[in-house]
C-alpha cells in the first residue's frame, strides 16, 4: 500500500491543526512561559505549510515551493528559539543564516537550475543541522537535569534529525526527476517511513513540551510551598526564626533532650535602650538596628543552635548540648559580636549593647515555657543592674557639671 503526497500533507495538516488551535486557545486564556509563542508559531507554520503542499500543482511553485519550504524550515527555527527562551538562553542567529541559505537554494533549484533532488537534499540537510545542534545544545544546558520532560524534548529532537537524514539519503540517491513530495505516487517505503516518522516527531514532540511545562509547573508550586513554609517559620525583617518555629524545634529539643539525658540552654536577649534609638533616629534605624544585632548574634553561635527573634527587640536562642559553663561563654561571644558593631553605617552613634539571661534544662522544667522563664528572669536582672549602672553614671555626670 502506498499514500500520495496529498495524503501526507492531510494527515500531518490535520494532526498540526489540532495542535495548533489548542496552544493558540492555551495562548489567548492563560500565563505561559517564555518560549511558548515561538512554539504555537511552530505548529501555525506547520499547518500552513501542510496546506500549501497539498495545493502543489494548483498553485505558483513561489508559494507550493520557495514560501512553503521556508515556512517550513521557519517553524523547526522558532521551536528551537522557544526551547532557548524556555532556559533562558538567547536564540541562535546561526539558525536564520541557515533559513537564508536554504531559501537561496530553494530559488536557485526552482528558477536557474532546476533540480528536485539537490532541493530536497539541500532542505532536508539546513534542518537537520538546525535540530541535530538544537539537541545537543539542549543536552549541554541540561546534563544535570533528568527530568522526563527535558530528555523527551532531546529525543524528538533526535528523530526530527532522522527524519531529515532518512530525507536527505533519499534525495542524494534519488535516480527519478520527483522529489519526496511530487504530486504522483512515491514508493511505498519511502513514504510509509517518513510517514510514521513525521507523526511520531509530532507526536513525541507535543507531549514533550507539555511535559517540559508541567515539570515547570510543578517545580514552581513545589518552590512556592518551600516558600510558604519558609516564610511561615522566619521572622520577615531579621531572617532568624520566628516564635512559632523557635517553639516548635524548642518543644522537640526539650524532649530529645530528656530521652537522651543530654543538657540543654537556652538565652534570652534583649537589647538595651532601644527604645531610645528608635525615638531618636527613628523605626527605619531601629529596624536597621535589629537586622545587624540578629547577624551578629547568629554569627556568634553554632549551626546547631537556634536563633529566633520573637518580638519587638527581644530574641532567644536554643542551645542544645549545652552545659552552664558553655552557656555563659556564648552569651559573652555574643555580646562581644554586638558591642563591636558600627551603628554609624546606618545613622546611628549609639554604641550597642545587649542583656541576656539564660538556663538550663533542670528536673524542675515541665515544658520550655519553664526554662523561657528562668532564662527571662535571668535576663531582666541584668538589664536591671544595667540600667540601674547607666542612671548612676549619669546623675554623677549631672553632678560633676
Amino acid at each position: 500500500m502506498s499514500f500520495d503526497a496529498r495524503t501526507l500533507a492531510f494527515v500531518i495538516g490535520c494532526v498540526s491543526a489540532v495542535v495548533m488551535a489548542i496552544m493558540v486557545y492555551i495562548r489567548l486564556t492563560h500565563k505561559v512561559y517564555a518560549g511558548f509563542t515561538e512554539w504555537t508559531w511552530t505548529f501555525i507554520l506547520s499547518a500552513i505549510v501542510a496546506v500549501l503542499l497539498g495545493l502543489r500543482g494548483s498553485i505558483p511553485e513561489l508559494l507550493s515551493v520557495v514560501v512553503m519550504n521556508t515556512l517550513y524550515a521557519g517553524g523547526y527555527v522558532l521551536l528551537v528559539n522557544g526551547l532557548r527562551k524556555f532556559h533562558n538562553q538567547p536564540p541562535v542567529r546561526a539558525n536564520l543564516v541557515l533559513l537564508v541559505i536554504m531559501t537561496l537554494g530553494v530559488l536557485y533549484t526552482v528558477y536557474i537550475d532546476v533540480d528536485i533532488s539537490l532541493r530536497a537534499f539541500i532542505i532536508a540537510s539546513m534542518v537537520g543541522v538546525i535540530t541535530l545542534r538544537a539537541a545537543i545544545d539542549l543536552f549541554m544546558l541540561t546534563r544535570k537535569d533528568s527530568r522526563t520532560g527535558t530528555r523527551l524534548v532531546i529525543t524528538a529532537l533526535i528523530a526530527l534529525t532522522c527524519n531529515q537524514v532518512i530525507r536527505a539519503l533519499a534525495a542524494a540517491h534519488s535516480n527519478t526527476e520527483g522529489d519526496f513530495f511530487d504530486p504522483g505516487v512515491v514508493s511505498a517505503t519511502e513514504t510509509n517511513l517518513f510517514l510514521i516518522l513525521s507523526l511520531l516527531s509530532i507526536v513525541i514532540l507535543v507531549c514533550s513540551l507539555i511535559l517540559l511545562v508541567s515539570e515547570r509547573l510543578t517545580l514552581e508550586l513545589h518552590s512556592a510551598q518551600t516558600e510558604l513554609h519558609l516564610l511561615a517559620q522566619t521572622d520577615a525583617l531579621t531572617g532568624v526564626s520566628n516564635l512559632r518555629h523557635f517553639s516548635q524545634e524548642g518543644d522537640a529539643a526539650l524532649l530529645l533532650a530528656r530521652a537522651n539525658n543530654a543538657p540543654l540552654a537556652l538565652i534570652v536577649l534583649d537589647i538595651d535602650f532601644f527604645k531610645e534609638i528608635n525615638d531618636t533616629y527613628g523605626h527605619h534605624a531601629g529596624d536597621a538596628v535589629l537586622k545587624l544585632t540578629a547577624h551578629a548574634c547568629k554569627s556568634a553561635l553554632r549551626k546547631s543552635d537556634l536563633l529566633a527573634r520573637v518580638g519587638g527587640d527581644e530574641f532567644f536562642v536554643l542551645l542544645p548540648d549545652t552545659d552552664d559553663a558553655t552557656c555563659a561563654q556564648v552569651l559573652s561571644r555574643i555580646s562581644d559580636s554586638v558591642a563591636r558593631l558600627d551603628l554609624t553605617s546606618v545613622g546611628v552613634a549609639n554604641r550597642l549593647t545587649i542583656s541576656g539571661g539564660w538556663a538550663t534544662l533542670s528536673a524542675d522544667d515541665a515544658s520550655l515555657a519553664a526554662l523561657i522563664r528562668r532564662a527571662d528572669a535571668g535576663m531582666y536582672r541584668e538589664k536591671t543592674c544595667r540600667h540601674q549602672a547607666d542612671h548612676a553614671h549619669r546623675t554623677s555626670l549631672q553632678v560633676s557639671a
